[in-house]
């Protein structure tokens, strides 16, 4: 195995990915990985190893897709307040052009 390896072990079968580009995201997500099929081995000790992989990524998948969904409701709400400043910056903005005319017609 070259240094730029590196191998996993999950379900007793070793897995080696060649150059990650993150090893340090590659471990966390293994230890993720890992932990998630720990818990549904525990709660279901008669599951196979395919089936407990399955649920894994089925439980992994949903919390990314839960995620996604949070951050496109946080950009959409940014997106908003973004609109309101700039609206509220133009209004400042036209205002105070109104003021500096009314001086200087004054």
């Amino acid at each position: 195995m070259s240094a730029s390896a590196k191998e996993f072990t999950l379900l007793g079968q070793k897995t080696v990915i060649r150059n990650p580009a993150d090893t340090d995201r590659a471990a966390q997500a293994h230890a993720l990985v890992q932990e998630r099929v720990e818990r549904i081995q525990k709660e279901s000790p008669m599951t196979g190893p395919h089936q407990v992989a399955v649920l894994a990524l089925l439980e992994l998948a949903g919390e990314l897709i839960r995620e996604r969904d949070a951050i496109g409701e946080y950009r959409l709400m940014l997106d908003r307040k973004c609109a309101v400043l700039m609206d509220t910056l133009a209004t400042l903005h036209s205002t105070r052009e109104d003021a500096d005319q009314g001086r200087m017609e004054a």
